[in-house]
């Protein structure tokens, strides 16, 4: 999780500047104390009342002990400045550090309970969320953050139910909210578009569970929301996600591997049967529908996705002169007159 948050970490407008930092592990207490001392005197001098409220003697943090020294000592001479009566210097050690800072919509994760008979969890969301990052690939930074983002959402979608008389837990939709969360948590954080993309990509979709029961044209349609060009990253935020329920990898031979491995292969055989899975895969275009006798107007787009659908469902069916036939007739019936 370390360095999912240091890679979180925004430096860019320091290295603008020209800054160093230089982070090492650093007692907080020591270096509020050698600031409250110089500040103390004046203070009192001022008639200013003045505490402190050290944290435990023992905690660090890698930080930069100057940078930090400076900021307090800022903070401490503008109160100095308008304060006519108390001054109060503080720590406050957040249960989830710096994530309370850069990343506050993580805060309600911590305590919102999701274990109940059912044995899916054993922990709360925070720590599910923070098991599912040392479950993902550690290269892999789309994946890493989706691990992080994918139920930041499930705060404010828990709902609690009864069903044959057990109390469960629901979070219907999370994943959408969780999307949401993460698009505007990395916009904020200046993360590149195409990095935010593909990740809340991901989340919104982690919730795509594979059955033994799906047809092929399941598979298909599973491929097509997902996109081949997501899928790898997709197994493995799922691998992440398992990893994260119980603090412990996915187990070969388990019945969630072999679900993996099935769904794996099937996907495999649809991409190796080329099947149509983008527009551009049909065996006609725009063009070709235009050069048919369609109009080009607003109805050609949803003639294609009908064609596309058609073929997602019936493969047989990419084929330029069946696709040229079904596409006159759903002008014909649907569209012409209009």
């Amino acid at each position: 999780l370390l360095s999912l948050v240091n890679q979180l970490l925004d430096f860019s407008k320091v290295q603008q500047e020209g800054m160093q930092m230089h982070f090492t592990l650093q007692n907080i207490a020591n270096i509020m104390q050698s600031v409250a001392e110089r500040f103390e005197p004046t203070l009192h001098k001022k008639g200013i009342q003045f505490s402190v409220k050290y944290p435990a003697a023992d905690f660090v943090a890698m930080v930069d002990g100057e940078g930090l020294t400076k900021v307090i000592s800022n903070l401490m001479t503008n109160a100095s400045k308008y304060t006519k009566s108390s001054v109060s210097l503080l720590c406050h050690v957040a249960a989830d550090g710096i994530l309370d800072i850069f990343i506050p919509e993580f805060g309600p994760c911590r305590g919102c309970e999701q274990k109940d008979a059912r044995g899916y969890h054993d922990f709360d969301v925070a720590d599910h969320i923070f098991y599912a990052v040392d479950g993902a690939p550690e290269k892999n930074l789309v994946v890493r953050l989706s691990a992080f983002y994918h139920d930041i959402g499930k705060p404010d979608a828990k709902k609690s139910d009864v069903s044959n008389g057990v109390p469960v837990i629901h979070f219907h939709n999370h994943e959408t909210i969780s999307a949401r969360i993460a698009q505007e948590s990395m916009t904020r954080l200046r993360f590149p578009n195409d990095t935010i993309k593909r990740v809340c990509h991901l989340v919104q979709n982690h919730m795509s569970y594979y059955e033994k029961n799906w047809s092929d044209a399941a598979v298909r349609r599973f491929l097509i929301r997902v996109g081949q060009e997501n899928f790898d990253d997709f197994i493995d935020l799922h691998i992440a996600d398992i990893y994260g329920k119980h603090n412990a990898p996915l187990v070969e031979g388990s019945p969630e591997y072999m679900n993996i491995v099935e769904l794996k292969r099937r996907v495999e055989k649809c991409i190796e049967s080329k099947s149509a899975l983008t527009l551009k895969d049909l065996a006609v275009s725009g063009n070709d529908l235009i050069a048919a006798g369609i109009p080009s107007w607003k109805h050609l787009g949803a003639i294609l996705k009908e064609l596309f659908d058609t073929v997602t469902e019936s493969p047989d069916m990419n084929d330029r002169g069946k696709l040229l036939n079904l596409a006159l007739n759903i002008w014909r019936t649907r569209f012409l007159g209009e």
